[in-house]
């Protein structure tokens, strides 16, 4: 859900692999500022937000 990584400001890397994920909510990485590494492979994502990473 959005806002679920609110409080995670400092984090600096995010593995969400293997989640059978089929969308991302736009904005849901806003918050993580540091984050430098994230992984989401093997998920079902057809596409991602253009604003996802901005």
């Amino acid at each position: 859900p959005v806002g679920v990584f609110d409080r995670l400001a400092q984090l600096t890397g995010l593995d969400l692999s293997h989640n059978q994920f089929t969308a991302l909510p736009a904005q849901v990485f806003d918050r993580l500022v540091n984050l430098q590494l994230l992984h989401l492979n093997n998920n079902q994502l057809k596409s991602v937000p253009r604003d996802t990473f901005d």
